[in-house]
């Protein structure tokens, strides 16, 4: 398996160059070298940039097995251009039949060495005929809720899995789902003559404050294909604009 280049040493050229918080989640501790490192930044390691389609694999780890639960493209804030910050995803992506076994058998492999259980995901790069492993994160994740069962129930299946317990039965719904967060453009106070539309979720209460460049809510979308649910997500996220 292919992985971007990685050191723990600081480069000594900046150009191509990531840096990243370990521990760190949703791409807000991810910045280009060159740009934001700070020299007494701790707990920090550095990853050459890889240009590609980001994409992730949800799979749950139960009884000794590991089983897929769908492949997902994901996508930075469209808003910075200079930031890794999570903006958004859509399930059900359609990928090369290698690409799928490659990250299956990657995730089984790895979730026997790691002792994973219950729901994790594996983000990766996939670049022409390479993929690039990016991280595992044993914890749920956003995607979760992109994927919904017709069949069985995921947060009790995790729950099940973690507690060493049986899992039921789990059948994916095949519609595409996608969400994509919207960050304020600038300070905004939550009043109630918001009219927020059906398709938005994580709403702030009225009477909060939303400070420039933080989540204001998330606009969510579901269609036949993971190409059309992205673009309806994105059209949408754009009325706030």
């Amino acid at each position: 398996m292919t992985y971007p280049e990685t050191s723990h040493t600081k480069p000594a050229h900046h150009e191509g160059w990531l840096t990243k918080q370990i521990g760190g989640c949703g791409g807000c501790h991810v910045s280009p070298l060159g740009v934001f490192f700070d020299e007494e930044a701790k707990g920090v390691y550095f990853q050459r940039h890889q240009s590609g389609i980001a994409i992730s694999c949800l799979f749950l780890v139960c009884e000794d097995q590991v089983k897929v639960i769908g492949y997902h493209e994901q996508w930075s804030n469209p808003q910075d251009t200079l930031s890794y910050q999570y903006g958004g995803a859509g399930s059900h992506i359609a990928l090369a039949d290698w690409v799928k076994s490659d990250l299956e058998s990657f995730v089984k492999e790895a979730a026997k060495k790691m002792g994973l259980v219950g729901l994790n995901s594996c983000d990766a790069i996939l670049a022409d005929d390479k993929l690039y492993i990016l991280e595992i994160n044993p914890r749920l994740s956003a995607s979760v809720d992109l994927y919904t069962p017709v069949v069985g129930n995921l947060f009790a299946a995790h729950v099940a899995a973690s507690k060493k317990e049986t899992v039921g039965d789990l059948v994916i719904s095949t519609t595409a789902k996608a969400h994509h967060v919207h960050y304020a453009q600038h300070e905004m106070l939550i009043t109630e003559s918001f009219n927020w539309p059906h398709w938005v979720c994580d709403i702030p209460e009225v009477g909060q404050r939303i400070e420039k460049n933080r989540p204001l809510c998330t606009v969510i979308a579901q269609a036949e294909t993971a190409t059309q649910a992205k673009q309806l997500v994105q059209n949408r996220a754009r009325l706030f604009n």
